[in-house]
């Protein structure tokens, strides 16, 4: 039986490629967790840094790439493993702190503002990162709220989970 598309969007998000780590280090003052999981396209590191407002940036990449390459047949699957180490730092949080962290960050930059190639490959990259990121909201408590800005001849995208 073939599945359609949204049936294959679905048991992708529902299938993560398995999490190995949980190590935390310190890099210039900053404290930082760092899972990892082996795909077909490589090592996908997921990396949690603490803000100055006790906020966490969540960056992720392949093979030190931190761009995922949205023409992968593995997309699905490296997105649904971000969300699961998201959720598994989650309830390290809430173990060590006894609450879950107000707010976490993903942002995604387009180098070349002005580039009509490079503007589609953002939009394509922003939305569905806004996809992954209101699926993990509606289950796990937590709002959304977008901003974007010019910096430094890019244009940055920041997405803000927000504890409810």
């Amino acid at each position: 039986m073939m599945l359609n598309f949204r049936d294959f969007i679905s048991e992708s998000f529902d299938s993560p490629y398995p999490l190995s780590g949980g190590t935390t280090r310190n890099f210039e003052l900053r404290d930082g967790t760092t899972y990892t999981a082996n795909t077909p396209d490589g090592t996908l590191e997921i990396q949690f840094w603490e803000g100055l407002k006790k906020d966490w940036s969540v960056d992720f990449g392949i093979n030190g790439e931190y761009t995922i390459l949205l023409n992968s047949p593995n997309v699905f699957r490296i997105l649904a493993t971000v969300l699961s180490a998201i959720k598994t730092f989650i309830e390290a949080h809430v173990q060590t702190y006894e609450k879950k962290p107000e707010l976490l960050t993903l942002t995604s930059y387009k180098t070349k503002i002005n580039d009509p190639l490079s503007k589609s490959e953002e939009d394509r990259r922003h939305k569905v990162y806004m996809r992954m990121c209101e699926r993990f909201a509606s289950k796990e408590g937590y709002g959304i709220r977008v901003r974007s800005e010019n910096k430094y001849n890019s244009l940055v995208s920041t997405i803000e989970l927000r504890s409810k």
